[in-house]
């Protein structure tokens, strides 16, 4: 399936062992990360877990992975090490000129991470924000398996400031 969403990948697919990277310690990519494998697969939530903030989710019990420092660390490892797999903020793999695999997203299509399709993650937040902050004082919403067509499946925000005294958003 990789390779039927991916076809520019079938040169690069080493017919190796791939070595995975995770972040080790607290990481909101991570907990991000986490969290959307755990609702996309059952197996994953029941083997692996999600969080690594220490909430509710506890701590991923990743399986033959490496723990990295942090996202520089991360982009560092898996440009540098042959046949890796490692997962970064879109913004870090841009910044990087990482590259990155298209993915499936809940409405069936294959999308691509662009600031494009993490906006369109976005449709529902402010519910989403009302559940989460229901839920938790943080303030992060997780926008994974968004229903619009065009969304990237795995997104979220964090550190989300809003006014609520703003008259004028055009200001």
């Amino acid at each position: 399936q990789i390779l039927a969403t991916n076809p520019g990948l079938r040169a690069r697919l080493p017919h190796q062992a791939i070595r995975a990277f995770h972040r080790g310690g607290k990481s909101g990519t991570t907990e991000m990360f986490t969290r959307a494998l755990a609702d996309f697969s059952p197996a994953w939530k029941a083997e692996v877990g999600f969080g690594s903030l220490g909430g509710t989710g506890g701590m991923a019990e990743w399986p033959a992975s490496t723990p990295v420092a942090g996202s520089s660390d991360m982009r560092a490892k898996v440009e540098n090490t042959v046949n890796s797999v490692g997962y970064l903020t879109l913004a870090d793999a841009l910044e990087g000129g990482v590259f990155y695999a298209k993915l499936i997203n809940k409405a069936g299509n294959v999308v691509s991470a662009s600031a494009e399709s993490v906006q369109a993650s976005m449709a529902g937040v402010e519910r989403r924000l009302a559940e989460a902050k229901q839920e938790t004082d943080q303030l992060a919403v997780f926008l994974h398996d968004s229903d619009d067509p065009g969304a990237w499946p795995i997104s979220g925000l964090t550190y989300l400031v809003i006014n609520m005294l703003m008259d004028d958003c055009e200001k």
